[in-house]
């Protein structure tokens, strides 16, 4: 046994219940304890960094402040805009990594005002997290009689329970969600929103601090490390009524938790597979039981397993069949290839739905069973011949393979820097440039069909 070197935290930094659902995991899941630990905890912790870490803050000094701006604008513009930027800062100046989001190349501006004396850094306190939003919360939308019942469900018990959630895409999960979140707030409790990686966007961060006036602690791996670490933090004290995260967010702390919602429980990314392999949406159950508060599962197409619990009476099964606010389902046609057979990939009402939708500007999504075989253009004989392939095409097609191949030339192109470069792996020469509507490719000595392999 080794003796202790140091204390950096005071006071631990995990209470007794997520202690109590890491042991959980550990046993659940048999992992070493030590290891689910660490998952519990944000990566500055696990470096041995405190709960409150500083960091390099960059400030005026009395000297910056004298500066005369408007004259150092005609000779110098960058270094105006950095000392404008920290004048607006105010005295307790700004956060080195936010100087680097706003101006990338701000170290090699401030080096002479560094030296001229009119910057100072200094190490100082990372910010705590606010939850004011400064935006007021909206009116929500009236609700249908199926959001209603189902509203009415949910609020039926803060102890512990579990609902599922089934709604047909489009009739209003999310505005029950918030209902119920709203009810949680109101009576300053905390709320945990586990999202799908693909599903936790700006859009949806927005649509919360617009919906309920305040803003979420977010932690997904988009983060820098203090912003994660400052979310977590904000959760673990409380002053962060709704945390919204990904699959690791479940271990967050929380002091006054109040409600659980799982968001599109059938996702598999909410299942690790690496390393401590555990199915978030199956631990925010058990925590949900641990702390005797409710867990909301909401799905379109809920998996087999919630079901079963629901037919065995262990879940609430509570139901939207049909979309809110009136709209319609899309309209869904099954084309007969034997009566419409396909062409090059594309059968012939196919082509014409996507053609009307080109035409009124709109967009056409194809997914794909198998590899696409598409032949674009035929050439023969021919030294120089160039077509436009439609850059939404172009898009997919990169998105499929992460590469565009024609054979039989075997050009291989990527997207850099919103242009697509292109290698030619045989005889001939290609440039490709992007362009509003599409791309032009020019081939050299084309033989043959020019086809698309994806």
């Amino acid at each position: 046994i080794r003796a202790c070197s140091d204390t950096i935290d005071e006071t631990p930094l995990l209470s007794a219940a997520e202690l109590r659902l890491i042991r959980f995991a550990s046993d659940y899941y048999h992992h070493p304890v030590g290891e689910v630990m660490a998952a519990a905890l944000p990566v500055l912790l696990r470096q041995g960094r405190p709960l409150h870490p500083t960091v390099e803050t960059i400030a005026l000094s009395a000297n910056g402040e004298s500066v005369d701006i408007e004259a150092l604008a005609r000779r110098a513009p960058k270094q105006a805009e950095l000392l404008e930027f920290l004048i607006d800062a105010g005295a307790s100046g700004c956060e080195a990594d936010r100087l680097t989001e706003e101006l990338p190349n701000w170290r090699r501006v401030a080096k002479p005002l560094f030296e001229k004396g009119y910057l100072e850094r200094f190490d100082a306190r990372a910010a705590d997290f606010d939850e004011q939003s400064g935006v007021a919360a909206v009116e929500p939308p009236s609700l249908n009689d199926d959001q209603q019942n189902a509203l009415s469900a949910l609020r039926s018990s803060d102890e512990f329970a579990a609902f599922l959630l089934d709604g047909v895409t489009g009739s209003g999960k999310t505005e029950v969600y918030l209902a119920r979140m709203d009810d949680m707030i109101r009576q300053h409790k905390q709320v945990l929103v586990l999202a799908p990686e693909i599903g936790l966007t700006p859009q949806l961060v927005a649509r919360l601090r617009r919906r309920l006036g305040i803003e979420p602690a977010v932690l997904h791996s988009g983060l820098s490390d203090i912003e994660r670490l400052s979310a977590w933090r904000a959760a673990r004290s409380g002053a962060a009524r709704l945390v919204v995260g990904t699959r690791s967010s479940i271990f967050t702390p929380l002091k006054n938790p109040g409600l659980i919602i799982v968001d599109e429980e059938h996702d598999h990314s909410f299942k690790q597979q690496e390393g401590l392999r555990y199915s978030a949406r199956d631990l925010a159950i058990v925590r949900a039981k641990q702390l005797d508060i409710p867990v909301i599962l909401g799905s379109a197409t809920p998996t087999l397993e919630m079901l079963q619990h629901c037919i065995e009476g262990r879940y609430q099964h509570l139901s939207l069949p049909a979309r809110a606010g009136g709209a319609r389902p899309p309209t869904m046609r099954l084309v007969d290839l034997l009566r419409s057979p396909a062409t090059d990939g594309l059968s012939e009402p196919l082509a014409e739905a996507i053609q009307r939708h080109l035409g009124a500007g709109g967009q056409a999504l194809i997914f794909l069973n198998r590899r696409l075989e598409l032949v674009v253009a035929r050439a023969s004989g021919v030294s120089v011949w160039q077509f436009l392939l439609p850059l939404g095409i172009a898009a997919a097609l990169i998105g499929l393979s992460g590469s565009l191949a024609y054979n039989p030339l075997a050009l291989a192109g990527k997207i850099v820097s919103n242009k697509i470069e292109a290698d030619i792996f045989s005889r001939g020469k290609a440039g490709i440039d992007s362009g509003a509507k599409g791309i032009w490719l020019r081939l050299n000595q084309t033989r043959g069909d020019v086809i698309i392999r994806a």
